[in-house]
């Protein structure tokens, strides 16, 4: 499967770093959230092109993890133990440190995500990595280097992007996006007492109507690079 050789292809690419050396963080990270539509694996898409582009090492060998990949890393038994071994005892128990002071009140819902989260904040200590979704910028939010976007737009060109996307009537996209978001900003709410759609929460937000995946990854190039000294 091709999102099996991107997650080997990512856990190779991190395995020269020894987890005797390995600071928090070694490398720049970069979450995305979006609003529905708005355009996130574009611009994610956008940004490791850009990326691969330049001559610097330290923005070479950069991976996308969106919800299913990301899932996949969480499930499967082998890599959790991949990833694992490339990080030092220290962040361990740092992560088990996290997860005990932010969550210990939830309730039985956050179980279900707990893992996921987990994953996030475990792929972004490696560092070269772009998450979409999966509450990123919350996760991580103690964590240097990291780069946190919002993307957000108007409606209406949300609504004609899943359309173009997945084929789905005019009618079944706005029912669809508001669904999405919807159930997003319950999760902020519920498992970290956050509005997702706060400015704050984030470094930059992008409204995608206007500014082009392109661009935004030019501007986001720069940043990744300071984040990275």
């Amino acid at each position: 499967m091709p999102h099996d050789l991107t997650i080997a292809q990512y856990l190779r690419s991190r395995s020269p770093i020894s987890p005797a050396r390995l600071p928090i963080v070694p490398a720049a990270f970069v979450t995305i959230s979006r609003e529905a539509g708005a355009g996130a694996h574009s611009l994610a898409d956008a940004l490791v092109a850009r990326l691969s582009k330049e001559k610097d090492p330290r923005l070479a060998g950069w991976h996308i993890f969106d919800r299913e990949i990301t899932e996949r890393v969480a499930k499967d038994p082998g890599l959790q133990v991949s990833l694992k071994s490339l990080l030092n005892e220290e962040f361990h128990e740092g992560l088990e440190d996290y997860f005990r002071s932010a969550f210990s009140s939830k309730g039985s819902q956050l179980k279900i995500d707990h893992h996921i989260f987990r994953t996030v904040r475990s792929i972004c200590a490696l560092g070269k990595a772009i998450i979409i979704g999966r509450a990123g910028a919350l996760v991580t939010r103690d964590l240097p280097r990291g780069v946190h976007v919002r993307l957000v737009s108007e409606r209406e060109i949300r609504v004609e992007r899943i359309v173009s996307d997945t084929g789905v009537t005019s009618a079944e996209a706005r029912k669809n996006l508001d669904l999405k978001d919807a159930q997003r900003a319950h999760m902020v709410k519920a498992d970290f007492g956050k509005d997702i759609v706060e400015p704050l929460l984030y470094d930059c937000v992008w409204n995608t109507a206007t500014v082009s995946s392109e661009e935004i990854a030019e501007t986001l190039t720069g940043l990744i690079l300071r984040r990275s000294d």
